[in-house]
């Protein structure tokens, strides 16, 4: 686990020895470019928009942020809280200033509920989802990423049909967890299975996506593999 801007390593967990990931390639290719291209980079440009509005309207003396956790950090320390404890409850210094920023472009729903995703993901769901594998509590675990997934699909704006029904339908076949993963707009997505039932679930995940995309499914992958070790690079 990593925290990022800076990136900083946080703390390493096992994943039990009898599962295994299942990955299904959506067929769907995350395009990045043309008319897909305004919409992948205003997921970028919310963070953007809302680290600016903090430093405009930011309480005298608090401090300036280059990233929406420092933006986070500023605002809880004016609010006289301590950034490194569990926080319970969004900064309303940083709500505030969210809603003042609204635009066309970035509506005050829709920058309240990126607030509300980053806050839930970095302080709740990440660390919640790593305790609960490290003590192999699979069904914490599962929950918690369902709504990290939820999270990626109201606020981030960065799922198509096509990987979230691969995660529902993962969920439904029994998969201890499931999660679209990587920049969005089409990709992959993964499961996480028992070893002894990979052959059984591969078959019924790849049959039931066909049956609702045929044209993406006829172009889908699923293939399983192992946790491995981290990336590294090769001199």
């Amino acid at each position: 686990m990593f925290a990022w801007a800076p990136v900083q390593y946080e703390r390493e967990v096992p994943l039990p020895s009898d599962l295994r990931f299942v990955i299904a390639v959506s067929g769907v290719v995350a395009a990045k470019t043309g008319a897909a291209r305004e919409r992948y980079n205003r997921a970028a440009r919310t963070a953007q928009h809302l680290v600016r509005a903090w430093n405009v309207a930011r309480p005298v003396g608090s401090s300036e942020a280059q990233v929406l956790r420092q933006a986070f950090e500023a605002a809880w320390r004016a609010e006289g809280r301590d950034p490194f404890t569990l926080q319970p409850e969004l900064p309303s210094a940083l709500v505030d200033a969210a809603r003042r920023a609204a635009t066309t472009e970035f509506p005050e729903r829709h920058l309240v509920s990126r607030l509300e995703q980053f806050f839930d993901e970095t302080w709740h769901y990440v660390p919640g989802a790593a305790d609960a594998l490290a003590a192999h509590d699979l069904e914490t675990f599962g929950r918690l990423v369902d709504r990290s997934q939820a999270g990626a699909e109201r606020a981030l704006e960065n799922q198509v049909a096509e990987t979230v029904h691969l995660q529902r339908y993962a969920r439904e076949l029994g998969a201890h967890a499931a999660s679209a993963f990587g920049a969005g707009f089409g990709g992959s997505v993964w499961a996480l299975v028992p070893e002894a039932e990979c052959a059984r679930f591969v078959s019924r995940w790849r049959e039931k996506y066909r049956r609702a995309h045929p044209t993406a499914g006829g172009r889908a992958q699923f293939f399983v593999t192992a946790a491995s070790v981290p990336a590294f690079e090769v001199y």
